[in-house]
């Protein structure tokens, strides 16, 4: 009897058996693509192993392993090409729905940008002798400091006639309503960065107070109450405008790099025109 020959095949059918238990267990997570991988590699170390314990041997194991052997690496590595042209598919896929989603958000920052526009002018003294045209441009320290001098008992800037109360709660719910539908609609598609900044500004504080500042007017008018019209000089006001300029700005950005150069989200230089509404200072507490 050859006890050589004997330990090999006890050691070839016990990899047989390891193969059998493997492939159980790679049967039972085949949806994980990790387990594709990892139950290839093991055959594949598998049959090099059969392969080098019968390297000296004319036994058709060794053949048949060396074989089995190159088939799987050719697989891994067939299979490994196949999974990255599926990513790369999966991100192009991805990217052109970020793009649409990006471009539904044009038109409602636009015209938010353009409503955050006109509470600078309504509230300076006089242009600026810088030309605006970027959005980042507009949130200079002036911007910060006419804006404490808002008026919304005022009337603002459109038809039918209404308040800045009633001019803030309605730009800035539409807006609001916007970017939230879009998110819901979007939100796969969108990445984690662009997900973060529109949750941010949805749940700014300052965009909330513009908001809530109607509520608190017809509050006060029920309850016979006086006070200050311009709520934005109230302490801390400036820093949350501040800080959700810069959302803002973060969102343009985002937007406009998607967006051919003809579409980017721009401001008018004829804005400050005084045949355009709002008049230079109109909003201005007297």
């Amino acid at each position: 009897m050859n006890f050589g020959n004997t330990k090999m095949q006890i050691i070839f059918y016990l990899l047989i058996l390891l193969t059998i238990i493997s492939a159980i267990i790679y049967i039972s997570n085949i949806d994980d693509l990790q387990y594709s991988y990892y139950f290839l590699i093991y055959l594949a170390i598998l049959s090099l192993i059969i392969w080098l314990l019968n390297i000296n041997t004319n036994s058709w194991q060794k053949d048949i392993s060396l074989n089995f052997f190159m088939l799987f690496i050719g697989i891994l590595v067939v299979a490994f090409m196949i999974d990255r042209i599926i990513d790369k598919n999966s991100i192009l896929e991805k990217k052109k729905y970020e793009k649409i989603a990006l471009s539904q958000l044009r038109i409602p920052t636009h015209k938010h940008i353009t409503f955050l526009f006109n509470l600078y002018k309504s509230t300076a003294t006089i242009k600026p002798e810088r030309e605006i045209s970027d959005v980042k441009d507009l949130f200079s320290d002036d911007y910060f400091l006419q804006l404490a001098f808002l008026d919304f008992s005022q009337k603002a800037p459109v038809y039918p006639s209404m308040e800045y109360y009633d001019y803030c709660f309605m730009e800035c719910s539409k807006f609001k309503i916007s970017i939230s539908n879009t998110l819901e609609k979007y939100s796969i598609h969108l990445s984690s960065y662009a997900i973060e900044l529109i949750e941010n500004i949805f749940n700014s504080q300052f965009l909330s107070l513009l908001i809530d500042f109607k509520s608190i007017r017809d509050m006060d008018k029920r309850e016979g109450f006086k006070r200050d019209q311009n709520y934005l000089s109230i302490s801390g006001m400036n820093d949350q405008a501040k800080e959700y300029s810069k959302l803002i700005i973060n969102l343009v950005e985002m937007i406009n790099s998607n967006l051919e150069y003809d579409k980017k989200i721009k401001i008018d230089i004829n804005s400050w025109s005084e045949t355009t509404a709002p008049k230079i200072g109109s909003g201005r507490i007297k």
